[in-house]
């Protein structure tokens, strides 16, 4: 993660959702993160903000980088200026096109 800006949205989420989160951590990251070379591993940022819409796994099956599905729609809008189109669309009954946004762009 380089990104201030993605830093600055993740401090945020901690705030509003975790009530542990380390606000000294964060800021000290963030400080760092004003360097170009800068980057920080998701378990770093765990370790140091006591993050919890971050989780990372070890092991070869089963290990990865997950995060809280309201962290993940903010990514999957950074990369799709047309999915987070779609995502804020609705229809005249006032459901939202998720369904037919991912069947028309992310077929098996």
């Amino acid at each position: 993660m380089r990104n201030s800006n993605t830093l600055e949205f993740l401090e945020q989420w901690e705030i509003i959702h975790n009530p542990n989160f380390n606000r000294a951590g964060s800021g000290t990251v963030r400080l760092k993160a004003t360097s170009n070379s800068f980057s920080i591993s998701p378990s770093k940022w765990i370790h140091e903000t006591k993050a919890i819409g971050i989780i990372t796994k070890k092991g070869r099956f089963g290990g990865g980088t997950f995060v809280h599905r309201d962290i993940a729609l903010n990514f999957c809008y950074w990369l799709s200026p047309a999915f987070q189109v779609s995502a804020g669309s609705t229809s005249p009954t006032g459901t939202l096109h998720f369904k037919s946004f991912l069947s028309k762009h992310f077929k098996n």
